[in-house]
């Protein structure tokens, strides 16, 4: 969002979106939760009050919503509303996955503070801490991480500086509630206020933009140091840059491959930099484009060939749908915009980022939508997912979502809402996240003790081989009569720290399911662990209904541990399949028409796989055997198509050229000398 574009907006009152949470909450119990009550201000705490907590409410795709949601392909775990962080309004949204416990952290930017929420357990989360602003009623705000540092920066029309606030994110470790409101672990003053903030993480370099420096470009800074940043220089040929995305170049372009590019947002333009050279940046394309208002904001593809687009105001300007633009990057001294994505709403889109094969667009008033781009290279993108976070309407107007973040392992979309708070989200897609590299099994019978007279007997036998899931579970609470049958598996892996934290230690694997309660369609989320003994061990298993009904083994039983019978967990990572190796090397022939003695002559080698597939960063060495038996030999590495590209000059006697890849070989040519 631009810093100088006050945002109007018509929304839903937020009292009357809390009031048909807690509506449907009342008419369905599995809805409404609370978060942990703090029981008062602790030593640091802030005594905030339990809020609702709405989710699960999963996607019905007959009539294409989630309670009141419009969705497709997306379904919502979780949701804390913005009274639990003060009522202000939410900005931007990023997230930390502790390396050592593997919980999984949002963080939330609003108007006074950064809150932390631990979102390990989706349909369970909490909020840990709370970071206050340097400068408070700050409405722009913008948050990213390195090193197991959050690095947020301000913007907007006031007098003290912002700078950038550093904190060290492992101060949440270990916490569980009630919120702590921390200290600034450094400030970086190099700065006053600031729009937005990337971070290059293969160089350790942060780039502070919009700023009062640097003409509002790039303001370089060492982040290597994470308490310690360090200035290291200024790009301001083009301006005012209102985001950028910096990256270690390894894309189509073999010119820069290896070198640190910047790809920016400038307003009018999108503008191309290399910036290997702090302290001497070079400009090497400034493109604008038909149908520009604003460049606001932009991602680059896995492969570094294609950058997308937002342009803040297009929508507002010429009053068409959403648009996103692509860019092909195949030439960086000459981007072409080679296509526009067209989206069903007339809403605005503001920042998208990509993950593999999929962008997830934060669109304002139309919520995260999320595209397929495989397509890209025909200048395609096909929306594949939505959720519709401001259900009241898609007109063209700065409210709704913010902004994203698609990077956790667990594959959950956490999602900013400007009015009302965060979204935890879950997108159903193909490929989306990666599956884990592990094969699990679990099998295991038993009983759980409980409050009352009877037990909950359980039996079950699932397992994901090469990610194949099969297998079902049974469990009966005898107390009440309650049965639940899992005949479908959707997820089996590993378990994750909240669930360890629910069945104690040892090998942990979780699932969720679908099948019944009572006979009743329902969706369930199991945990379970071994503890290696054959028999009378510590064994737990916890389960949860997370759809269509409310029940879970804790509402009964003592604890998880299984008193009688016995759980086997296996997991096992998946041995790779190995990096693919040169199978076929091709030699293209040369059109001896065009040579000459003394010229130089182009040769082009095409390297392919065990699977006839194009094969990069395959190393090619090239031949040449001349008729007195001399001999001399080039080398090149295939770029992205598979291609190795090598130069030399014609000679005045004949030569056979031979091209090798590892233990492949291609076809020889003879080559004769051309008088001319």
């Amino acid at each position: 969002m631009r810093a100088k574009n006050t945002p109007g907006k018509k929304i839903l009152p937020l009292t009357l979106i809390l009031f048909v949470f807690l509506v449907m909450g009342a008419a369905s119990p599995v809805l409404a939760r609370s978060i942990r009550q703090p029981g008062g201000p602790a030593a640091g705490g802030t005594g905030i009050l339990a809020m609702p907590v709405v989710g699960p409410l999963p996607c019905d795709e007959n009539t294409g919503l989630a309670g009141p949601f419009p969705c497709h392909n997306v379904d919502l775990l979780g949701y804390l509303p913005a009274n639990l962080f003060g009522g202000f309004t939410t900005a931007d949204i990023w997230g930390w996955t502790d390396p050592e416990t593997g919980r999984e952290y949002a963080i939330v930017s609003h108007s006074m503070a950064t809150s932390f929420v631990d979102v390990t357990d989706p349909f369970n989360p909490v909020l840990v801490g709370e970071l206050l602003a340097p400068v408070p009623n700050v409405l722009w705000r913008d948050v990213k991480v390195y090193k197991d540092h959050a690095f947020i920066v301000g913007d907007g029309d006031f007098v003290l500086p912002h700078g950038i606030q550093i904190f060290d994110l492992t101060q949440l470790r270990g916490l569980s509630g009630p919120p702590v409101v921390f200290e600034t672990t450094a400030r970086y003053l190099g700065v006053g206020r600031t729009h937005n903030f990337a971070i290059n993480e293969s160089s350790g370099t942060g780039f502070s933009v919009g700023s009062n420096t640097c003409s509002g470009g790039l303001h370089m800074i060492d982040l290597n140091d994470p308490a310690n940043p360090a200035f290291l220089g200024c790009f301001s040929g083009d301006g005012y840059t209102h985001d950028v995305m910096c990256v270690t170049y390894h894309g189509p372009d073999l010119d820069y491959q290896g070198r640190e590019i910047c790809v920016a947002s400038n307003e009018d333009t999108v503008t191309i930099v290399d910036i290997t050279d702090k302290t001497n940046p070079v400009m090497l394309a400034r493109q604008g484009y038909a149908g520009s208002a604003y460049a606001h904001q932009g991602d680059l593809t896995v492969d570094h060939a294609y950058f997308i687009l937002g342009d803040e105001l297009d929508e507002q300007t010429f009053g068409h749908n959403t648009q996103s633009y692509i860019w092909d990057l195949t030439d960086l001294d000459a981007p072409v915009h080679s296509g526009t994505y067209i989206g069903p709403s007339t809403s605005i889109d503001h920042n998208l980022y990509v993950v593999g094969n999929y962008v997830f667009e934060s669109n304002y008033t139309s919520g995260l939508r999320i595209l397929d781009n495989s397509q890209i290279a025909a200048g395609t993108l096909t929306e594949v997912a939505f959720f519709d976070t401001h259900p009241t309407n898609d007109v063209a107007e700065f409210a709704g979502t913010w902004s994203n973040y698609p990077y956790f392992a667990s594959g959950i979309v956490i999602v900013s809402n400007i009015e009302d708070g965060l979204y935890i989200l879950k997108p159903n897609l193909e490929g989306f996240p990666e599956p884990p590299s592990i094969d699990v099994q679990a099998t295991g019978g038993g009983w759980l003790a409980t409050t009352g007279q009877k037990k909950i007997s359980f039996g079950f036998d699932v397992e994901n081989i090469d990610g194949e899931l099969a297998g079902e579970l049974q469990l009966k609470d005898h107390n009440n009569g309650d049965r639940i049958h899992i005949t479908t598996l959707t997820t089996l892996h590993e378990g994750s720290a909240a669930c360890a934290s629910l069945v104690g230690g040892g090998i942990v694997a979780e699932l969720t399911g679908e099948g019944t309660f009572n006979h009743e369609p329902a969706g369930f989320r199991v945990c379970v662990s071994d503890d290696g003994e054959p028999r009378d061990g510590s064994d737990g298993l916890f389960l949860e209904c997370t759809i269509g009904c409310a029940y879970s083994t804790g509402q009964s039983a003592l604890d998880s541990t299984v008193d009688g019978g016995n759980i086997q967990v296996s997991v096992a990572p998946v041995e790779p399949a190995g990096d693919p190796e040169p199978a076929t090397v091709i030699l293209d022939p040369v059109l001896l028409s065009e040579g000459a003695i003394g010229r130089l002559e182009t040769f082009t080698v095409r390297v392919y796989d065990q699977d006839q597939q194009l094969l990069s960063g395959a190393e090619v060495t090239l031949t040449r055997t001349t008729a007195d038996g001399s001999v001399k030999t080039f080398t090149a590495v295939t770029d992205l198509t598979g291609t190795a590209v090598f130069t030399a000059l014609n000679l005045a006697q004949p030569v056979e050229l031979i091209a090798t890849a590892g233990d492949a070989e291609s076809n020889p040519i003879q080559i004769d000398p051309i008088l001319k």
